[in-house]
């Protein structure tokens, strides 16, 4: 058995090597092999069906020169463009940006804040309490999560061009002390049939269950949904259908763009926008929630 795992690990970082390689040659092809491996099928560049074969074709045509995503991708350069479409108020306070860890004024930060770099996904230290923090092992990730090359991973190209730098905004929490759900939008050029919302991400094992504009549970999109019981109920937050508002406006230019927000308080936060969710290759999407989220999107 150890044995075994041993090679499965093995491949893994076989294929991780191949994939960075293979993209820093080629982004396209490096896009056509990662599906090829997750789904078992050639891309179908002619006739795509499903929502992750849209998304790998963007990331070929669009999304892999189009300076717009990768301001918008780019998670402090976003702030100007949501501010240029007037909806300033729904983003977080921001508390620095920097160039380098050893640059964070770590005493001056107050005892709660959010680091992130804004040129990659999953690159954050959520700190509820400062005191609490090795700083130096926190520079250490940070400077760890600097030197890798996010956008090799899995082809996504949007990511390269944009100039590395540590954002720290406010901790986001409810008065009453209860965890944020996370809401994302799935937009497709300013239309938005439907909320992702994940819950009990902070007890470590988190839900997902699609919701449309009415707040109907849509059974068939996740396996969350599908195994919920039949008299599940999930309360709707105060703001829900203006987070769909800013939503419509935020991704009117895209033919493909996941729009995330926090209700805080029921105020909506804006989070981030997210172009090529699992670099286009979502193992926890259902198959005919894939082909029923493929049918809303259009590439010129």
């Amino acid at each position: 058995m150890k044995q075994y795992i041993k090679k499965i690990g093995f491949a893994h970082k076989l294929y991780k090597l191949l994939r960075y390689s293979v993209s820093a040659v080629s982004p396209e092809l490096a896009t056509r092999m990662i599906f090829r491996v997750s789904r078992g099928k050639k891309l179908d560049m002619n006739a795509p069906q499903t929502l992750d074969e849209h998304i790998s074709i963007l990331k070929i045509k669009k999304y892999n020169h189009d300076p717009l995503v990768a301001q918008c991708a780019d998670k402090y350069r976003v702030r100007e463009y949501i501010t240029q479409l007037g909806l300033d108020g729904i983003l977080n306070e921001l508390l620095g940006v920097y160039k380098h860890e050893d640059d964070i004024p770590w005493s001056q930060l107050p005892d709660q804040f959010v680091v992130k770099w804004n040129n990659a996904c999953g690159a954050n230290l959520i700190v509820p309490q400062k005191d609490a923090l090795d700083i130096k092992k926190a520079r250490q990730q940070l400077g760890k999560w600097r030197r890798r090359k996010q956008w090799l991973d899995h082809a996504e190209m949007q990511y390269k061009s944009i100039p590395p730098r540590i954002v720290i905004e406010k901790y986001l929490e409810n008065d009453d002390g209860s965890s944020l759900d996370d809401y994302k939008f799935y937009c497709f050029n300013g239309r938005v049939p439907y909320v992702m919302i994940c819950q009990g991400r902070d007890a470590g094992h988190p839900k997902y269950y699609y919701l449309n504009r009415k707040g109907e549970l849509m059974r068939n999109l996740s396996y969350d949904a599908m195994n919920a019981p039949k008299d599940i109920s999930i309360s709707l937050p105060e703001g829900y259908e203006e987070m769909f508002k800013y939503a419509e406006v935020l991704s009117k230019s895209f033919p493909f763009v996941r729009v995330d927000f926090y209700s805080v308080n029921g105020s909506p936060v804006f989070g981030e926008m997210t172009f090529t969710p699992s670099g286009g290759v979502d193992s926890e999407r259902p198959p005919e929630a894939d082909r029923h989220l493929g049918q809303y999107v259009h590439i010129p």
